[in-house]
């Protein structure tokens, strides 16, 4: 069997942009994916994610963007401000149907040539001389020159290596598309007494979020209700994001605050990038890693210096159980030490 150049474990919006990029550079890459089709909630592209769209190819599609005119934001007062995209970055948001964004990705990454191989399950992960050997449940065993763990928080590849994840924090979300109501062409983020809510416009649905803890009132009166679905909304990242044949990309690597609207940017990113340097590791260019790895940090370093700080805004609720938890954040000390390390 031959070594694939690149494996890619995940076929998210950082898996899919690492197979898309991979592709047009002329390396052999396959993607495989556990659960491609799950119901995901909305999301959004703030204006500044332009420049990694373009670098992409990817073009905005009515089948699964909505542009948004601005943010509309109340938090720390009863004020409802409003912020223009166009005015302040000349150029227009994108909120996202999330399933149909990442479908469209996938199938940019196939006509460039990436394999993807849906239900997939490893198991196992071995390094060989030249690379790595993944042993799966329901698929052949993989052979592959460089990887890239593109499997969300859980950092599947990563883990299977011993290296831990730093969790920050405890916060959740609730999650719906409501087919009824059709809103305004803002991203509205709003604060209350058991969290905030943060709600846009999407294709035939306005998806609804509200990011809180599990022990409030709203979050047990919500699962009460029906109709609302979970799902993780915690801070985290690995105490260390790249290895001599390996990276880690996009949530594997990071997991932003929900607040901070670049999840979605920072995933394309880093796929986008990690391609670039899995292609120049493979050409005899080892530094490359590293240089990822640290351009991967001080981008996240930069949220973690405003992270703390846009909750203490908020003072309105303080004593209400979520509040106090965003209220108490801890300082971040992120793994730089860790970027120079070349075994494994």
């Amino acid at each position: 069997m031959e070594p694939l150049d690149l494996l890619i474990l995940g076929g998210g919006p950082a898996g899919c942009a690492a197979a898309l990029t991979a592709a047009r550079l002329g390396l052999r890459v396959q993607v495989l994916e556990r659960h491609p089709q799950r119901s995901k909630p909305g999301d959004a592209l703030p204006p500044q994610a332009a420049p990694i769209l373009q670098k992409l190819g990817v073009v905005p599609d009515p089948a699964w963007a909505v542009p948004t005119a601005g943010l509309e934001f109340r938090w720390g007062n009863d004020a409802v401000n409003l912020t223009s995209f166009p005015a302040v970055h000349q150029r227009f948001g994108l909120a996202l149907h999330r399933e149909a964004f990442e479908q469209h990705l996938r199938t940019l990454a196939a006509k460039a040539g990436a394999k993807f191989s849906a239900g997939v399950h490893p198991e196992r992960v071995q390094e060989t001389a030249t690379g790595w050997r993944v042993s799966c449940h329901n698929h052949p065993e993989v052979l592959a020159h460089f990887v890239l763990d593109a499997t969300g928080r859980q950092a599947w590849f990563a883990r299977q290596l011993g290296i831990s994840r730093i969790q920050l924090d405890a916060q959740v979300a609730l999650f719906r598309m409501n087919q009824s109501v059709k809103g305004p062409p803002w991203i509205q983020v709003h604060s209350e007494t058991d969290g905030w809510w943060y709600t846009s416009q999407l294709p035939q649905a306005r998806s609804e979020m509200f990011f809180t803890v599990p022990e409030t009132p709203a979050y047990l009166a919500s699962i009460r209700e029906g109709g609302w679905k979970a799902a993780a909304a915690s801070t985290s990242f690995l105490n260390r994001i790249a290895g001599k044949r390996w990276l880690a990309v996009g949530d594997a690597a990071f997991t932003f605050d929900p607040i901070a609207s670049q999840g979605i940017s920072q995933a394309l990113s880093s796929g986008y990038y990690a391609a670039l340097a899995a292609r120049d590791v493979l050409n005899g260019k080892t530094e490359a890693g590293a240089a990822y790895a640290l351009t991967l940090l001080k981008a996240t370093d930069a949220f973690f210096r405003e992270w703390r700080g846009i909750y203490q805004t908020e003072q309105r609720f303080a004593g209400s159980l979520y509040w106090k938890s965003r209220h108490q954040l801890p300082e971040v000390q992120l793994p730089w030490w860790e970027v120079f390390q070349t075994s494994t």
